[in-house]
Order: C-alpha cells, then sequence, then structure tokens
C-alpha cells in the first residue's frame, strides 16, 4: 500500500483597508483684489482645489462670516451662492473676510479664511479749474482715492503737456482746453475718468468783449430771465458754462435745437459772471453778464 504526502498550499490575501490618514485641512483659497465694475461673478469662486484634505471623506463645507452689530449685516449667503459647498461663487462685491469649516465623516474639523478686496474708487468732486494767461503753465492733478496702489496715469490730449504719465504733468496750452486722465491701479483696476479744465483769458478787453459772431445776451443785466443766443449755425458738441470772477462754475447750460437757452436770475446771487461757449472744447465765445 502506498501512501501519498498531500501538500496543499493555501495563498491567504487580506486585504486591508489602512486608511493611513493625516489632519484634516481647509483650504478657503487664495484672497482675491477685485475690480469694482470689471470683475466677472460668473467666473469669481472661492476655495481652494482641493478645498479640503486629509481627514476621512466625504466633507462637510460650512462658509460664513462674523456678524456686525449692525441692523444690515451681511451673511456669507448674500456674498455666496451656496454655503454649503467646496467652491461657491461670489455673487456680491464688497469688501468681506469669509469663513470657512470643513468637517469630515469622523467629525473631525479644520478652519481657514479668505479675504475678497474690492477696488472702491472714489473721486473728490472738486471742479478743477484754472484761469490762466497767455503763456503761463499749470500743474494737473487728480484726487483719486481707492484701488489697489501704485497708480498709472494717462492724460490725454498730448498737447503741450511735460510728461502724459506723470500724476502732476506741467501743462502750457495757448488755447482754453479740457485736459482728461485715466487711472489704472497695480491690480489693472480703471478709475473713473478725471479732467482738468484750463480757460485761456483773452489778451486784450477788445478780445474779451468782441463776441458778436458767436454769442448774444438780451436783456443784460438780467433782471428775470434773459435769453442767451449762439450766432453761430451748426455748432457741434457746445457746453456754455457760466462762472463767477473767481473761476467757480455756477451753471451748465445744454441749448436747444435753436441754439437758445434761458438764463435765470433766481439760480445766481447778484453780481457780475462770465457766460463762455465751449464748441468741442475750445472756447469760442465769452461774455460779461450782471446778475440784479
Amino acid at each position: 500500500m502506498k501512501h501519498y504526502l498531500l501538500i496543499v498550499t493555501f495563498s491567504l490575501t487580506i486585504l486591508l483597508n489602512l486608511n493611513v490618514l493625516g489632519q484634516i485641512k481647509a483650504d478657503a483659497g487664495q484672497d482675491l483684489k477685485l475690480c469694482i465694475n470689471q470683475t466677472n461673478l460668473d467666473s469669481t469662486y472661492l476655495g481652494g482645489n482641493p478645498t479640503a484634505t486629509g481627514g476621512l471623506p466625504p466633507y462637510k463645507y460650512i462658509w460664513s462670516t462674523i456678524p456686525k452689530a449692525t441692523k444690515y449685516s451681511l451673511t456669507a449667503s448674500d456674498y455666496l451662492n451656496d454655503t454649503t459647498i467646496s467652491n461657491p461663487k461670489l455673487k456680491y462685491l464688497s469688501n468681506v473676510t469669509l469663513n470657512l469649516m470643513v468637517i469630515d465623516a469622523k467629525g473631525d474639523f479644520s478652519y481657514d479664511e479668505v479675504k475678497v478686496l474690492v477696488s472702491s474708487n472714489a473721486m473728490n468732486l472738486d471742479q478743477k479749474v484754472r484761469y490762466i494767461s497767455k503763456g503761463q503753465s499749470v500743474e494737473l492733478y487728480t484726487l483719486y482715492q481707492g484701488g489697489f496702489p501704485p497708480y498709472k496715469y494717462t492724460w490725454s490730449p498730448n498737447y503741450n503737456i511735460s510728461d502724459t504719465n506723470a500724476a502732476k504733468p506741467i501743462v502750457k496750452p495757448d488755447t482754453s482746453l479740457t485736459y482728461f486722465v485715466k487711472i489704472v491701479d497695480s491690480m489693472g483696476c480703471i478709475g473713473p475718468r478725471d479732467n482738468f479744465t484750463i480757460y485761456l483769458y483773452p489778451t486784450s478787453l477788445i478780445d474779451f468783449e468782441d463776441d458778436r459772431e458767436t454769442i448774444e445776451i438780451f436783456p443784460n443785466p438780467v433782471k428775470d430771465i434773459s435769453t442767451l443766443k449762439l450766432r453761430k449755425q451748426n455748432m457741434r458738441q457746445v457746453r456754455i458754462i457760466i462762472t463767477d470772477m473767481l473761476g467757480h462754475e455756477v451753471k451748465l447750460l445744454e441749448p436747444n435745437d435753436f441754439g437758445e437757452q434761458q438764463i435765470h436770475s433766481s439760480d445766481f446771487a447778484m453780481g457780475l459772471y462770465i457766460v463762455q461757449v465751449f464748441e468741442e472744447n475750445k472756447l469760442v465765445g465769452i461774455k460779461k453778464i450782471i446778475i440784479k
């Protein structure tokens, strides 16, 4: 009788779900610097890539803001389209700090925050106007505030100006002219356009009063209502500015289709004023009026 030794080898594979995990970490994303009038909110999202790492998925996301003690305090839902997802979309532009809390399946949690900074453009309402005689020079300036310094300046037109990219260029125009400036901050945000107007005094009293070809005002002095009439036909881009003797703008008029406009004494204090007519930003007529 023969005996056989049966050797059976078992291959035992044990699959262990060794989830070697680190500590959960939240990432609210990089701080944002946005332009108030140029940011496309349809493509502006918060959160990292990914927004949560480590821990045990799935994750729970909670976006919030620090409530302020005001009646109209905004919450995260006012800023975001969804406060419970990893990468919510920004829907409202304002300076705000948004907080993120991520909770994993084990209940562990992590915090992070992201700051949203908005280029809030502000322009001082100062009327930048200067009256000069021929041959004099003027330093231009702008009172723009806001955005993210430093700024880049572009002045136009490039006419008798020392540097079109300077913050305060020197100009020496030989005619009445308005200079405009475009301001761009370090993030590419474009500020509101500002302007600076130079009025050139006539060289003589004869030139000052010789406006018969351009402007007529009757009656003058103005006791109640007077009519201003442009004697030239087919004028383009006409502006009529009435200033006091210090150069402060008091009234801006726009003539009708017949080249006429009324001047009401009730709009002014009693005194002497200067009426200036501009066609395409060029001074074409000037006259003194007396308000009684």
